[in-house]
């Protein structure tokens, strides 16, 4: 245990700075107008969320275990002349709903419901950014005073926990919203990493040994409905986390690490994908743009081409097997007559959709008259990968 962890040192708070009054803009066509986005949007950049701790200069536990590659750019692509996707916006509506909910309705319900014999500790204004080395953690709060060895029975949204000799007396808690479209059956990979990050944490930093933390997700539009998860203690998880952090101030280039985002589908609301894909075609162009064929080279990719092949091959199996599940459905639908059923633990939905709205500019072009490469912008470079089998028509992906 070390002693550079400050118990209910007030770490987080909110600042707002003071912005110049905006004028409203006048349009060409002499409208008054009153951009209502732009309001919320000046609104949200003067209003921080401060940290004590540079969370620059970490990775925290809510970030360890996403895409790498993404890690590297937003620590360290400043540094080495990367910038973030000019047209990308940054959206603030989940984060700062899930700020709203914790800060004015999960903290004070806690505080002001808790058992006397209970401690409740890193809530809100009381919240404490925890560090070792290039790892950081800031838990949404801790509860101490548990009976030691005794059996634990959490209630809430209806839904219940029980631990059963509970040896150490706390418990870590992080608070979540959540859409209330999407579907809960178990604790979301990137929270249930972030609560082993925390546990650790802890464990090396404080007196207290966690072995369980409790995730609250509150659906966004009906508050009352909480659903609760247990995660255990998982100190493979925290090892693992402790090695890929530092990883990021090791290694001078983008390409030391894996686009795991490509994998666990975050590039979509990625804000690096440019730089990303430049950074992957510039270690392309680094190779021998002539065909190999060396005994040696290829006895050395063989595995990982094969390996390949068996994916792709159970790829194309587990889809078939998919779309003739989803026929069957639909037959079944039909038999009964009905387009929608609500079960308990499933619904099922039949319809019917327009298709995707297009417009003809070949067509527009020609009757007006339009010069159409005037308006082509060149697209960033990407990568392509072609596996093919001989003897084969195709069996490669581009």
């Amino acid at each position: 245990m070390t002693d550079d962890v400050k118990i209910g040192g007030n770490t987080t708070v909110v600042k707002e700075i003071k912005q110049k009054k905006l004028k409203a803009k006048v349009g060409k066509d002499g409208w008054y107008v009153l951009n209502i986005d732009e309001m919320f949007n000046n609104y949200i950049a003067s209003t921080k969320k401060g940290w004590a701790h540079d969370r620059s200069k970490t990775i925290g536990a809510s970030e360890i275990f996403s895409c790498m590659r993404k890690n590297f750019f937003e620590k360290r692509g400043k540094q080495f002349g990367f910038q973030p996707d000019p047209d990308f916006r940054e959206s603030w509506g989940a984060t700062r709903r899930g700020d709203l909910i914790e800060n004015y309705h999960v903290v004070p319900a806690l505080k002001h419901g808790i058992p006397e014999e209970l401690t409740l500790s890193y809530v809100g204004d009381e919240q404490v950014t925890l560090v070792m080395d290039k790892n950081s953690a800031t838990p949404d709060g801790f509860l101490t005073g548990l009976p030691k060895g005794g059996n634990i029975r959490f209630i809430a949204g209806g839904h219940i926990i029980e631990i059963e000799n509970l040896s150490t007396g706390c418990l870590g808690l992080e608070f979540k919203s959540i859409d209330p479209r999407a579907r809960l059956e178990e604790e979301r990979a990137k929270h249930h990493g972030q609560c082993q990050v925390g546990m650790g944490m802890i464990r090396e930093k404080t007196k207290w040994k966690p072995e369980h933390w409790l995730i609250l997700y509150f659906d966004a539009s009906f508050l009352d409905k909480v659903t609760p998860f247990l995660v255990n203690w998982e100190p493979q998880i925290w090892e693992a986390a402790k090695l890929r952090a530092p990883a990021i101030w090791q290694y001078d280039s983008p390409l030391a690490f894996q686009a795991e985002g490509k994998i666990t589908g975050e590039c979509e609301h990625c804000k690096w994908t440019q730089a990303c894909g430049e950074a992957t075609v510039s270690e392309l162009l680094r190779t021998r743009n002539v065909a190999c064929s060396d005994p040696e080279t290829i006895e050395a990719i063989r595995d990982e081409v094969n390996d390949y092949f068996a994916k792709k091959a159970a790829l194309a199996f587990a889809e078939q097997d998919f779309n003739e599940a989803k026929d069957v459905v639909k037959a079944k639908l039909g038999e009964l007559g009905a387009r929608k059923i609500k079960g308990e633990d499933f619904s099922v939905t039949w319809s019917s959709q327009n298709g995707n709205t297009r417009y003809d500019v070949k067509r527009m072009a020609e009757e007006y008259g339009i010069e159409l490469d005037e308006y082509k912008i060149e697209g960033a470079p990407f990568d392509k990968l072609t596996v093919r089998k001989k003897g084969k028509n195709d069996t490669g992906d581009d």
